[in-house]
């Protein structure tokens, strides 16, 4: 099983574990790989990144999405590579500049480096 919505202490008031603790916690229970989706935000990805090679942890970076004013509908993205990596900080960066940034045009635009996973088809 590879955890693909998983919170840092990055993502405020819903992960209290930090990057070094969640790397630890991979080694301890033999978790090979990992995504790293913190909300509305990228600020620990290079950390994790770094510190999950080091321990030979495969990180796989992302961001969970959510829609202004709705935190209940929400998108997680994942970066396919290094320009999906890139998507993602263009998508962050809409989020929060575009007054009407929403979620649903994002899933309807095409991101050929980005997987998106959402709730139930919550958009669909």
């Amino acid at each position: 099983m590879i955890p693909l919505h998983v919170h840092s202490n990055y993502s405020l008031l819903q992960g209290t574990i930090s990057i070094d603790k969640l790397i630890e916690f991979c080694k301890n229970n033999s978790i090979s790989s990992i995504a790293l989706t913190d909300t509305n935000s990228m600020n620990g990805l290079i950390q994790f990144a770094k510190k999950a090679d080091e321990a030979g942890i495969q990180p796989i970076l992302g961001t969970c999405l959510t829609e202004p004013g709705n935190d209940k509908k929400y998108v997680i993205c994942i970066a396919k590579n290094n320009e999906g990596y890139s998507d993602i900080c263009r998508l962050i960066t809409q989020r929060k500049l575009n007054g009407d940034f929403s979620v649903a045009k994002i899933l309807k635009a095409a991101w050929k480096n980005l997987i998106f996973m959402t709730p139930q088809n919550e958009f669909f």
